[in-house]
């Protein structure tokens, strides 16, 4: 199953995206800021484990302690990190038209419709080697749900 990492101070997104992506069939792992991502990649190297590296990569350009400009800079100085994984960067303060920071596949502005965000997710992790991405699991079907009024008279 592909592996998508989010990268966003706003909680709300962060958990938005997770369900989506989830019912998407993708892996999904969540970050509030840069360096905690960072801190992930830097514990799996001095634990000698290879990082489970994502398809994709959505991060948000304006966050607290390590923005998605600093994250690009590190992960341009260590190439390795990034390896195949796509980045799409997301910003409120960007406008169409505006260049896409560097190693950015592209630049997302916010707010964003969420159709157009699967997408462009599903778009970019074609493009990912074989091995690197599998084709998510089918949404899982739903069932309809009785109101809470009638669960409450039946019981």
């Amino acid at each position: 199953m592909a592996r998508v990492f989010v990268v966003d101070d706003d909680r709300s997104i962060r958990d938005l995206l997770r369900i989506a992506l989830e019912l998407e069939g993708y892996e999904v792992t969540t970050f509030g800021n840069g360096r905690q991502m960072i801190d992930a990649f830097e514990a799996c190297s001095r634990a000698q484990q290879a990082p489970s590296a994502p398809g994709v990569i959505l991060m948000d350009m304006m966050m607290p302690v390590m923005d998605g400009w600093a994250v690009c800079q590190y992960l341009e100085a260590h190439g390795e990190v990034l390896g195949e994984s796509r980045l799409i960067a997301m910003s409120a303060a960007a406008e169409p038209g505006d260049e896409a920071p560097p190693l950015a596949q592209m630049l997302l502005c916010k707010p964003f419709h969420l159709d157009r965000l699967l997408e462009l997710v599903a778009a970019q992790a074609a493009l990912l080697p074989q091995g690197q991405m599998e084709t998510p699991a089918p949404a899982p079907e739903l069932l309809p749900v009785a109101p809470l009024a009638t669960l409450r008279a039946a019981g």
